[in-house]
Order: C-alpha cells, then structure tokens, then sequence
C-alpha cells in the first residue's frame, strides 16, 4: 500500500484512507452522517470502472459499448455516461470507484455544513476544486479535514485544500450533481459576469439644408440701340437687343 501523501503544510494528506480498525473509519462514517465505511483500495483489480461493473454484473457487453459511444461523442467520465443512459444508479456508480480507490462514498443529499467547517477552506476554492469541507476527524491533537469531492485521486486539489485549511485532508467520495448542489445550496449561485455597457445610440445626423430653389431664367430685357439709317446722315433709329442677366 502506498505511504500517505505530504501535503503543503506539512500535515498528510490520506488519499487513501486508513486500515480497518486504526479507529477513523466509525469517526467519518459519523462526521459525514452515515454511508460506507472506507475500505481497502482493491490493488488486485486494475480494471476500467466499466469492465468491473460488467464483471460485478451490473452491466452487460452492449450497454458498455453503448456508454462508451456516448462518452467519446459528449464527453466527461464514462461513469456520467452510465448514468445518464439509466444503465446503472449514481450510488452503484459511486461505490464501485470507492472500492477501486479505497475511499468512502458519501451522499450529500439536503445536509447542512457546520458554518465554522464551511469557512476552514475559502469559497472561491470550493467553487473552482468542486470541493465540500464535510466535517473534522479529531483524533487527540490531529485534525483531519473530511471533504467531500467527485475526484478522490486529484492529489493535487487535495493539496491545495491541505494548504489553504491548514490541516491534513481525507477525501470522500461524492457525485458530480450531488456535490454541485451541495456547494450552491451553501455558498449561493455564483454570480454570472455583469451585462456589458451597452454604448449610447449615436446621435442623429444633422438635417441636410435644402439646395436654393433654381429661379426661371429672366426674360432679356429690351435695350435700345441706336442704328445709323442706310449710312448717312446722322437719323438714327432704336433697335431692341436682350443682354445676359
């Protein structure tokens, strides 16, 4: 079995949880309000969580082909698959994992968090890690922070948890929803991004003036010009010419 995991401050952080009868297991298995003990992680068995729920007889051949496609078309762990498709429960799902990794399952359903475990470990965390602080294991001195998370085998979350909590972590299993309403129903639904600034509307463009109406052109205006008669002699006659405007 592998030794324990150092965490930033300096306390162990039990990805895996403590052997049967070191005197921990009843102490989470009340902290968290019941659920599986933690147990061993099964060494033995290094098979996907979908062949051992084949093999456990949960499941059969197609209905794993079956969550697989779905898997690789829309993503996310193969054990959302199964649930999603109704192949296999949440809490079937959930205590093959804790057996493969030696961690107990938990369901969170409508319990309520202590406020002062809440505030053992920032908000702003719990949000990003998708982690719950559940309760804490006193054992003498040593206080170990129980919480809740859908990834047990992230040793580096539960380092970051270690670090901010100030405290050795043991992590427990819970699932994806589970957990999601959980920390919502806790902390409150995270605030979307505020709606942008819509700009002001342009202004309105000035009236175009009007072009000055065209006036008819004038009629010429008559002048009189003097024309001498046949070329002699001064009589002279008027004659009417027009000139420009």
């Amino acid at each position: 079995m592998p030794g324990p995991h150092k965490g930033p401050a300096g306390g162990v952080i039990s990805a895996s949880p403590a052997r049967p009868g070191a005197g921990t297991a009843p102490a989470i298995s009340r902290a968290v309000g019941g659920g599986d003990a933690p147990r061993e992680p099964n060494l033995n068995s290094r098979l996907p969580i979908g062949q051992q729920l084949v093999q456990e007889g949960h499941l059969d051949h197609w209905q794993l082909l079956s969550a697989l496609s779905h898997q690789r078309q829309w993503g996310g762990r193969l054990g959302q698959s199964l649930v999603r498709l109704g192949f296999v429960t949440e809490r079937v799902v959930l205590a093959a994992i804790g057996r493969q990794l030696g961690v107990a399952p938990v369901e969170l359903g409508t319990r309520t968090v202590a406020p002062e475990i809440l505030r053992l470990v920032p908000a702003r965390l719990v949000r990003a890690r998708k982690v719950l602080p559940l309760a804490l294991d006193v054992n003498g001195r040593r206080e170990t922070l129980i919480v809740a998370t859908a990834e047990p085998q992230n040793l580096a979350v539960l380092d970051e948890v270690a670090f901010a909590a100030q405290r050795a972590v043991r992590p427990v299993l819970a699932g994806d929803l589970d957990l999601e309403q959980a920390i919502e129903r806790h902390l409150g639904r995270e605030a979307g991004p505020a709606p942008a600034l819509r700009a002001p509307p342009p202004p309105a463009p000035a009236p175009r003036a009007s072009p000055p109406a065209l006036r008819p052109p004038a009629s010429p205006r008559p002048v009189a010009v003097l024309a001498r008669l046949g070329g002699h002699g001064p009589a002279l006659r008027p004659v009417a010419m027009a000139l420009p405007e």
